[in-house]
């Protein structure tokens, strides 16, 4: 009886021993991965939390946190990434919104006290064609925010494809002319239906129709592909690869247009993929391609 009591000591006093030890294992590793932790958090460094004990649960543990500081880490890089095309946006915006603003007030001061017919008739031409400017830049700021902001309602119906493009390019017309472009078409001898909001897609291609016509060095290209897709493609010397990969990004402009924030192809980019398509450019020499899917199927 008295050896069995003292081997039940031992061990109680052995099982004692060892969760002391283990204690202070833990004790000493939760302060070390507090420690680093801080350090991680606070410190500007891709520095990682580090555990020199062995213990699983401690190992385990830390490597949760590491997760946790790269989420935050990419969080705040995306959340910096977005500061600073905003404030480059609020700059950009108000340049643009400003220097038609000024034109109209200028010649409306001078229509006032303009007495020739013929200069008042060219005043009010001006001051109309800077309206309609400053209203091309509106609604695309507009039209950004209820596309962002998934407000646009939709009317979705079966559309031709080829059809609504064919539509879409005849909009068009005077602006092509005026920059005397003359379009080579090529599509196939097929027709493609797709299920879609009308304006949804026309907007899509008034984008990308529109970039083109105003960033083309003189030509213009579309092609209906036999698989359903689109290619729109033009010269355009002033473009290099950097700035390809960078054209679907809110608020980029290739220059600092007069009439362009830099939108209209990051909403067709959304646009298309609220669609369950896709849309992406590429450059070949000095051509611009911009590549464009929606979901459809081949009727005939």
């Amino acid at each position: 009886m008295i050896i069995a009591l003292s081997l039940a000591t031992a061990l109680l006093a052995l099982a004692l021993a060892y969760t002391s030890v283990r204690l202070a294992v833990y004790r000493y590793g939760l302060k070390e991965i507090n420690q680093e932790f801080s350090f991680a958090i606070k410190g500007d460094t891709n520095a990682r939390v580090t555990v020199s004990s062995g213990d699983k649960t401690l190992r385990a543990f830390a490597d949760n946190l590491n997760g946790t500081l790269t989420d935050l880490r990419e969080k705040e890089l995306i959340y910096l990434k977005g500061d600073r095309e905003i404030k480059s946006a609020i700059a950009n915006v108000s340049h643009d919104l400003r220097t038609p603003l000024t034109a109209i007030c200028g010649y409306l001061e001078l229509i006032k006290d303009e007495t020739d017919p013929d200069k008042v008739k060219k005043y009010f031409g001006i001051v109309h064609e800077r309206t309609v400017a400053l209203r091309q830049l509106t609604e695309e700021l507009f039209g950004y925010t209820l596309t962002c902001n998934g407000e646009r309602k939709l009317n979705v119906q079966t559309l031709s494809l080829g059809s609504v493009l064919e539509e879409t390019l005849l909009g068009f017309y005077d602006a092509l002319s005026e920059r005397k472009i003359t379009p080579d078409l090529h599509f196939c001898n097929a027709t493609f239906e797709c299920i879609a909001d009308k304006s949804v897609l026309v907007r899509i291609f008034e984008n990308v129709i529109g970039n083109a016509v105003k960033h083309s060095d003189g030509d213009f290209a579309i092609t209906l592909n036999a698989d359903g897709s689109i290619d729109f493609e033009n010269t355009a010397n002033s473009l290099d690869t950097v700035s390809v990969g960078k054209l679907f990004d809110r608020f980029f402009t290739v220059e600092n247009g007069k009439t362009s924030t830099g939108l209209g192809l990051s909403i067709a980019k959304n646009l298309t993929q609220s669609l369950g398509g896709d849309i992406s450019a590429s450059l070949d020499g000095n051509r611009l391609r911009i590549h464009v899917v929606i979901p459809c199927k081949k009727i005939k």
